[in-house]
């Protein structure tokens, strides 16, 4: 018998991280007409209590659910392929290609740790740190508080912070949509958080979503199909899954209307709402735009 090698852990742990099924990150949500009451959490030594993700949807289109590409134009002041797409949609004047550009223009969410001080134990005892998705209007509200500092103190203080709490407030209903608007509203009194050891079980934002920024080309490549759009690589080599937690859409997003430098601003408009439709719904309308199109198309050939 030749030389006998034993199971390799590593190896079989790094397949486990390359394929193994991801867990998701435990998101709180907050239904149509309720409310929560959260407190802001951040590390002792931190100075910001949030990241920013800026990034483009539904890409490529008629894929179905697929992850968000980070635009590159607004983290690093590089061209964005994305965008330049986005801008072209708007401004074709085909109603069509606007409703594609609508759902690919880029939004920006904040994400925070929080715990949710009603219910802020696991069933194993553990603090139960959650992540708190948001938009830029609900970032305002709270930096409205920060800014008067002398009135409300620092609400991320495990001490002597303050509760927030979130409202979604219900704005309208419209073909199976029901539309919210999430409303902050900052307790009178500051207060300890329900358990300090909260503090040691915070998760690590800039891990869950890192920056992945692709370049033009690589960008122009996951639209047109030919380049993954998970690992921005060929799609004959094995990339693996990338290592990230998925922001998903239609959270209280403040939607930006996609722009490069000099290039002509796309009209915005206020987005602020949830969306909670379905994405299977969301999948089969873009295949139904595509359709169109080709039909159009074919109508003109003929």
């Amino acid at each position: 018998m030749s030389a006998y090698k034993s199971v390799d852990i590593d190896e079989i742990l790094k397949d486990e991280e390359r394929f193994g099924k991801k867990s998701r990150a435990p998101r709180i949500k907050i239904n149509p007409g309720e409310e929560k009451v959260v407190r802001l959490l951040k590390a002792p030594q931190d100075t910001k209590f949030y990241v920013i993700r800026v990034q483009h949807w539904g890409i490529p289109i008629g894929m179905g659910k697929t992850p968000p590409q980070i635009c590159t134009w607004k983290h690093s002041g590089e061209p964005c392929y994305y965008c330049e797409v986005v801008n072209e949609y708007y401004n074709s004047g085909d109603p069509r290609k606007a409703e594609l550009a609508r759902r690919m223009k880029a939004s920006i969410t904040y994400v925070s740790n929080v715990i949710d001080v009603n219910d802020p134990t696991n069933d194993d005892g553990t603090p139960k740190v959650q992540i708190w998705q948001y938009s830029q209007s609900v970032y305002k509200e709270l930096l409205y508080y920060f800014k008067h500092r002398d009135e409300y103190g620092d609400l991320t203080h495990p001490e002597e912070g303050r509760d927030i709490r979130i409202k979604a407030e219900i704005m309208g209903q419209q073909t199976g949509r029901t539309y919210t608007r999430h409303a902050v509203k900052v307790r009178g009194n500051a207060s300890a958080i329900p358990d300090m050891a909260a503090l040691d079980h915070l998760h690590d934002l800039e891990t869950m979503y890192p920056l992945t920024l692709h370049s033009y080309e690589v960008q122009q490549g996951i639209f047109d199909g030919t380049l993954d759009y998970r690992t921005g690589k060929a799609k004959n080599e094995l990339g693996g899954r990338a290592p990230m937690a998925e922001l998903e859409a239609g959270d209280s997003f403040e939607s930006f209307s996609a722009e490069k430098p000099k290039a002509k601003k796309a009209s915005k408009k206020d987005d602020d709402w949830d969306d909670l439709e379905d994405d299977s719904e969301e999948d089969e309308k873009v295949r139904d735009i595509k359709a169109k199109l080709r039909s159009t198309l074919n109508k003109k050939k003929g």
